[in-house]
């Protein structure tokens, strides 16, 4: 049984009960009163001729902002979790044509992401791939979190893939 109640964003529920408790008495649980942005809205410094990429829907965020950086195709996420399923499988054919299209040295900026799903993982593992196979082509990481750095390392993907602190950082070492 569930059943909003007007004026204070309450919402009751029938849910199971301990011994001795009566099982008709719906129980009264707040609602979450702070809806959820899943697409925040940072800037977007340093880009030369910006573009975004792989938003879904419309009035809705993109999930990254592309531009250029002198040898590299920045792709800046502008989420702060790459866990969906069928947003990953978008962003993902999006950043494969971005490589066939010949954007083969690739800096992935994850300043902003603070989750990534193993299929994400499987995503930069794929893509490190791909830019590989082209002539000069590069994959290189930046703006990891410590989380994102640890997961990193469990995966010993920071053994294949160069992780630098910063954007400028990752420009400088080119």
């Amino acid at each position: 049984m569930a059943s909003f109640t007007a004026g204070n964003a309450d919402v009751l529920v029938g849910t199971p009960c301990a011994a001795g408790e009566d099982a008709g008495v719906p129980r009264k649980m707040p609602l979450n009163p702070e809806p959820r942005l899943p697409f925040p809205n940072p800037p977007n410094p340093g880009y030369i001729t910006p573009s975004t990429g792989a938003s879904f829907g419309s009035g809705m965020e993109p999930f990254y902002k592309v531009g250029k950086l002198d040898p590299y195709t920045v792709v800046d996420f502008q989420v702060q979790s790459l866990m969906s399923g069928q947003e990953l499988q978008r962003i993902e054919q999006s950043l494969y044509q971005l490589v066939d299209e010949g954007s083969t040295k690739l800096l992935l900026d994850f300043t902003q992401v603070q989750y990534l799903s193993s299929q994400a993982i499987g995503i930069v593992v794929a893509l490190r791939s791909k830019t590989a196979k082209a002539p000069g082509g590069k994959l290189v990481l930046c703006g990891v979190g410590t989380q994102l750095h640890q997961l990193l390392k469990i995966t010993a993907l920071d053994r294949i893939l160069p992780i630098y602190k910063t954007r400028k950082d990752a420009l400088a070492a080119k």
